[in-house]
């Protein structure tokens, strides 16, 4: 896509929603969450996963969402005992888990902690997961994080608190978004567009990639796995941005809706339309981090 082409796509979306509220204010997490909590059953995932769905063929296809908890499954084996989710969410992740492997003890915190149906072997503790003082040391064997430490801004505190509560050789699995470059040194609009994307997902500023692996390494982890999955989460931010290309094409009616509409909803249709450009222009991109404890 050209400068042209790009400074268009921002200046089209401007012309349907007033998103200098959204470049200057901030939306609280759990605001965020609170309401558009249906909106990700509606046009996300009708099972409750939050986190982004992952294409190996440019498709998107019904397993994707199921990467990321899959993913935990390959570091289960015979003496797993308990398994810990940071930001925990709706719960999807721990149902899932928690259903197929009923011998192990799950448990999830989060500042809203939910699932769908109770289960005898998930505990869900509400609480911020930068303080994990509810979890015993040396008691996880593993410990995941879908799209939830994007929201810190103290990571290495969380993964202090995670190294504490982790058994030796215990991992660390985490799928996020942050940032490639530094959004100071962007010209203005592409600075713009990563606000815009911020603000609208509730994130007070995405992380530099290239800070994980030092917070990793001065709490004592070893890097077992790191994979760029940013292509393959295209044909997801795709869609969002196709349903809200179609939303604009209602005109006038479209705007009303976006002023009538809750702005963390809103917002968070921003953020699907310009996705896509970040990962495309190398702004943002998507990784999959998996740490052992030393």
């Amino acid at each position: 896509m050209s400068k042209k082409e790009n400074v268009s796509t921002l200046n089209i979306l401007k012309k349907y929603i007033n998103c200098d509220w959204y470049y200057k204010n901030d939306v609280s997490i759990n605001n965020y969450y609170k309401v558009n909590k249906k909106a990700y059953r509606l046009f996300h995932s009708k099972n409750g996963f939050m986190h982004m769905s992952i294409s190996f063929d440019n498709k998107m296809n019904k397993d994707g969402e199921l990467y990321q908890p899959n993913t935990v499954i390959e570091y289960i084996n015979k003496s797993t005992k308990n398994i810990l989710e940071l930001g925990s969410g709706q719960g999807a992740n721990l149902y899932y888990l928690a259903n197929k492997y009923p011998g192990i003890q799950f448990t999830g915190i989060d500042l809203r902690p939910s699932i769908d149906k109770q289960l005898s072997n998930v505990e869900l503790i509400e609480g911020d997961y930068h303080y994990l003082d509810k979890i015993k040391s040396n008691s996880q064997d593993i410990v995941y994080a879908f799209e939830t430490l994007c929201y810190s801004t103290n990571k290495n505190k969380i993964f202090k608190e995670v190294n504490r509560v982790l058994k030796k050789d215990g991992v660390f699995i985490i799928f996020d978004g942050y940032a490639k470059v530094k959004k100071d040194s962007l010209k203005e609009e592409k600075k713009e567009i990563m606000t815009l994307v911020e603000k609208g997902m509730a994130v007070k500023e995405f992380e530099l990639v290239d800070n994980i692996s030092s917070y990793a390494k001065d709490n004592n982890f070893k890097e077992i796995i790191i994979n760029d999955l940013s292509k393959n989460v295209l044909p997801n931010m795709y869609r969002f941005k196709r349903i809200v290309t179609k939303g604009m094409k209602l005109g006038f009616i479209f705007k009303i809706i976006c002023k009538i509409l809750p702005r963390a909803f809103v917002g968070n249709a921003i953020s699907g339309y310009l996705m896509s450009e970040t990962l495309e222009k190398n702004m943002f991109c998507y990784l999959e981090h998996i740490y052992k404890k030393c």
